[in-house]
């Protein structure tokens, strides 16, 4: 009995498919994406589909798809890897949370107090540059969010996979397009529905959420439905407006499941996100002269040297304080999921030194993955 792994590429994604005796019999897609860490970006591999054929399961073949993954992703010149996995599973392949799910639901009887100035109207394909700059502009910094462009998968899918998704764009008096925003789109009656579900919001300027939030009232309440439920980073823009018409916010943490992540090649994380570094530490009161930091992962060192200048890496710098920690941790505070203030409460993370230059560059600023670009 023969294994080979068979690589084939689709788009942007990745197919590795195992074949048995040329029988698919285990398989995991990667999708080659571009991911933000503050105003820098990294090469991420995202895991999706991963699966094995029900006669074959517990075999170990999963297991021999994703350690081989990683290895791939480190050869392909990757420097993270993130999955929306089931619970404790992932983990030990070196996985762990790093994204929160973000919601923030208001009563249609409370949102129909909105007031409305725009022309909104079903989204077309030449909206898409428009819609594109408003992205562009909003999720500039934002640790987690996705770099689109022309090749991207614009608004696949709703708030899960399965669903369909309806776009609708927002039009001032000139005609042009200052906003937009995603439903899930079904025609399901269910008396246990309550709810409408946007999975993206976006606007030229703050002052257009005030529209998107009326136009979700008379939709939903044109749906009978008791309330609208938007998904969205937790100190955005849209947060401020919404909380004007009695919004509800929910934050989950899912423990050891749905967005998780890991570093792949700890060099290139860092060299690429250098820029995002020098410019925390520029804005640092409490950084005086020149100092160092060096992490210590299982899968490598790195060490960040501040010179009053610039962030850089450095294999000869005097070590002012060393970091022990698991390369997960190290992501979920590049990532801003916590803070370094926070680093002391963990078990896993060893500090030695002044913790000065740490704390100034991995404040908590808490990520987040817009739901379209869920893979």
């Amino acid at each position: 009995m023969t294994h080979d792994i068979r690589v084939t590429l689709e788009g942007r994604r990745y197919q590795h498919t195992l074949y048995q005796n040329d029988t698919a019999v285990s398989w995991v897609g990667i999708h080659d994406l571009q991911m933000r860490i503050g105003k820098s970006a990294v090469r991420m591999g995202g895991l999706a589909s991963v699966g094995t054929k029900q006669s074959e399961r517990g075999k170990g073949l999963s297991r021999l798809m994703l350690e081989n993954s990683i290895e791939w992703l480190n050869t392909e010149g990757f420097d993270c890897s993130l999955l929306f996995g089931i619970p404790h599973y992932y983990h030990k392949f070196g996985y762990h949370t790093c994204l929160p799910e973000c919601r923030t639901s208001i009563a249609v009887r409370d949102a129909h107090h909105a007031p409305t100035n725009l022309h909104a109207r079903l989204f077309q394909p030449t909206d898409l540059p428009a819609i594109r700059a408003i992205y562009d502009a909003m999720s500039a910094t934002q640790s987690g969010s996705i770099l689109r462009d022309e090749k991207s998968r614009w608004f696949p899918h709703g708030s899960i996979h399965l669903r369909d998704v309806q776009v609708y764009v927002f039009e001032n008096a000139q005609s042009e397009v200052v906003a937009y925003v995603t439903y899930d789109y079904t025609r399901d009656s269910s008396p246990l529905r309550h709810e409408l579900i946007s999975t993206e919001v976006g606007a030229a300027h703050p002052k257009y959420y005030h529209d998107i939030v009326a136009h979700a009232a008379h939709r939903a309440q044109d749906m009978h439905l008791e309330k609208v439920t938007f998904n969205t980073p937790t100190d955005c823009d849209f947060i401020a407006v919404a909380s004007f018409y009695g919004a509800e916010q929910g934050i989950h943490y899912p423990a050891v499941a749905e967005g998780m992540g890991r570093i792949i090649n700890l060099t290139s994380f860092f060299t690429k996100t250098l820029a995002e570094w020098t410019e925390r530490a520029q804005a640092s009161r409490l950084l005086k002269g020149s100092t160092s930091v060096r992490f210590e992962t299982e899968i490598g060192s790195v060490t960040l040297q501040w010179t009053n200048e610039a962030v850089t890496l450095s294999e000869t710098a005097k070590v002012d304080t060393t970091v022990q920690l698991p390369q997960y941790r190290l992501l979920q505070l590049a990532m801003g999921y916590f803070g370094a203030e926070n680093a002391a409460f963990l078990p896993d993370i060893q500090i030695e030194g002044d913790a000065t230059l740490f704390q100034a560059l991995f404040p908590r600023r808490l990520p987040y993955l817009w739901i379209s670009d869920h893979f």
